[in-house]
Parts: C-alpha cells; structure tokens; sequence
C-alpha cells in the first residue's frame, strides 16, 4: 500500500501498490496526484499539520510550499500546480507601458522588449512593441538625427 499526501490539500491518501508512478485524484479535493513510487511515505511528513495552511505540499517529499513556488526548497522538485498564468503575474503594467516608450524612444530596446514580452506570454503587447519599434520609433528616431544633422 503507498502512502502520501495531497499536494493540494495535503490530505492522506493510501493507494494500492499497482499505481505507484501514476496520477490519481484526490478523493478530498480532487486534485490530480502524482503517485510517489515509494510504499511508505517518509517520517517528516508525518508531522505536517494542515489546519489554516494556505500553501500547497510537494508531490515528493510533502514538504509545505507557496502556491507560487516554481520548485520544493527542500528536495528542488518541480511544483505541477505552478502554471504559464502564475509566470505571467511577474510581469506587471508598469513593464508593459516601459516596453512601449522604449519602443518610441529607442527601437532596439524596444524590439528586444517586445520578444520579451512574447516568451513571457505576453504575445499581443509583445507583437505591438516591435511593431511600434518599426513603423513608429524607426521613422521617428531618424526625423529626429537628420534634424539635428542639419
């Protein structure tokens, strides 16, 4: 019988032998589970208390995690339940509206933001910086120098 908590809710689940590497839910919360293929879970999780935990439990070691964490402090596993939205958050207004005045100001840096944004998921105001870099900051940029040549 293998024996594990919930990485969600950190409830305890017993699992027959035979699923042992997959995924099952949760009977409590209905959270897919990676199955851990050991039999027995290991003696500090048997100390983990739940109550008013907010954070989610590592699928390999049950260590407490923020639902935020990319990877377990304790055994660098990969956190399943940090999704591309949760990358996203990292990436706030105050980015976005700097990638558009260096698209302005100085194309390059603006492309370069542009593809930024685009790898961080931010595709539409990563195409629309590099087009503002092009057909804007470019034009704009040489006006400027041929002006102050003259």
């Amino acid at each position: 019988m293998i024996k594990f908590y919930c990485s969600k809710c950190g409830k305890g689940i017993k699992a027959p032998d035979k699923y042992a590497g997959k995924t099952v839910k949760c009977p409590s919360c209905q959270s897919p589970n990676l199955l851990p293929v050991e039999k027995e879970v290991l003696p500090y999780q048997l100390e983990i208390e739940t109550d008013n935990y907010d954070g989610v439990f590592c699928q390999q070691c049950g260590n407490k995690i923020k639902k935020e964490a990319f990877v377990c402090p304790k055994c660098g596993c990969k956190n399943s339940l940090t999704s591309k939205t949760q990358e996203e958050v990292f990436i706030g207004t105050g980015s976005i509206v700097a990638s558009y005045f260096l698209s302005v100001l100085v194309p390059l840096l603006g492309i370069i933001a542009g593809i930024y944004l685009m790898v961080k998921g931010k595709v539409a105001h990563g195409v629309a910086c590099i087009l503002i870099s092009i057909f804007i900051g470019i034009p704009l940029n040489l006006s400027f120098m041929s002006a102050m040549a003259v």
